[in-house]
């Protein structure tokens, strides 16, 4: 019999090596079955996360003991995490801790997430029965199960702030931060405090800000994180402010003005009715929450105060300006003056194709 099998396995070598040199190919190459190329389907879903705990039955087993020779049901649990998006359910694999223990976080939420989408055969949990529901003793029959291997996950509710400065103050390009100095770095300083700068790869800027070192300046930029300076034998650092430069030009005088652009996606909410209070009469009639962080909204057109009370209950995403606001009860509300509001465009799908080489030709002797 394992002659036969030799046999046919020849033949079909051989027929491969005919039809490629039929065909014009490299007789002595042949792809591999499964290709040369590997497709690489990258995905970012938004949709609902969900914990799934089950019991799965691996059939009756006698106990080792011989003196207790009766059967035992033995159950194992089984955790696994689905992704549901517009009825259709994902399977999703969180490789890190940090991954699973945020899962664990939000769980039942509305979440965004990035990662690569397989396709993977599963046994069914339940095989084929016959008459009188009698446990058929053949093999389970596989089936493709959607499996996304999770790199990112979040919360989809989000907001972020974008902070727009325009500074005049001194500026130098060329100053040792810490004690030793590690490296130099160009800053402004305004109002007794000091602020670092970053010209990315703008050489025209950089050197705008080689001409006017030493001089007094109007700079324009966004607020992008802190620079930590370091300083022998004292335990903690410094934090100093980083600005992106935009411009730079000639400047009198010390001064600071700043924007906050705030982009909210959350559920929209109408407070509850005014109970006759005058102290809290002018409190945001409505917000909405994100990471348990409320915020007030402002409309001042209209139009989106109108399309805001039809969306009132539903996920919406908006775009304004953050302000800093006291009532007359003496809350401090961080209000937002819309100025786009929309409804959000639901859970959604969007994948993205790449091929990567992986099998080698493989050379028949």
């Amino acid at each position: 019999m394992w002659k036969t099998a030799v046999l046919a396995g020849m033949g079909f070598l051989l027929a491969l090596n005919a039809r490629a040199t039929e065909e014009g190919g490299n007789p002595s190459l042949l792809s591999r079955p499964d290709g040369p190329l590997k497709k690489i389907v990258s995905v970012t879903m938004q949709g609902k996360l969900k914990k799934v705990i089950e019991s799965v039955y691996i059939g009756p087993q006698l106990m080792k003991d011989k003196r207790f020779p009766m059967p035992t049901i033995d159950f194992i649990t089984v955790t696994r995490w689905e992704f549901i998006v517009k009825g259709t359910t994902y399977e999703l694999e969180l490789g890190t801790k940090e991954l699973q223990a945020l899962a664990e976080k939000l769980d039942g939420k509305t979440v965004l997430i990035e990662g690569r989408l397989e396709t993977r055969w599963r046994e069914r949990r339940r095989g084929p029965r016959g008459p009188n529901d009698v446990q058929l003793m053949i093999a389970y029959v596989p089936v493709p199960v959607s499996v996304v291997v999770v790199s990112r996950l979040q919360d989809a509710d989000c907001a972020k702030e974008t902070v727009s400065v325009v500074l005049s103050g001194k500026l130098q390009m060329n100053v040792g931060l810490g004690y030793p100095a590690r490296d130099s770095q160009a800053v402004i300083t305004s109002g007794g405090k000091t602020y670092v700068l970053d010209f990315g790869s703008n050489a025209a800027l950089r050197m705008a800000g080689q001409l006017f070192d030493g001089k007094t300046v109007v700079i324009k930029g966004t607020f992008t994180g802190f620079y930590s300076v370091h300083t022998m034998c004292v335990p903690t650092r410094t934090q100093l402010p980083i600005i992106r430069i935009d411009g730079v030009e000639p400047g009198r005088g010390e001064s600071l003005q700043q924007n906050i652009a705030i982009q909210i996606k959350g559920k929209l909410e109408l407070a509850s009715n005014w109970t006759g209070n005058r102290d809290h009469e002018d409190d945001p009639e409505f917000r909405i929450t994100v990471g348990g962080k409320t915020y007030g909204l402002e409309f001042d057109k209209q139009t989106l105060r109108n399309l805001a009370s039809i969306l009132n209950g539903n996920r919406v995403i908006l775009t304004g300006n953050l302000e800093l606001r006291r009532t007359l009860a003496g809350t401090v509300w961080q209000i937002v003056v819309v100025e786009n509001l929309q409804a959000d465009p639901g859970d959604f799908v969007r994948q993205n194709e790449s091929f990567d080489f992986c099998c080698p030709l493989v050379p028949v002797r």
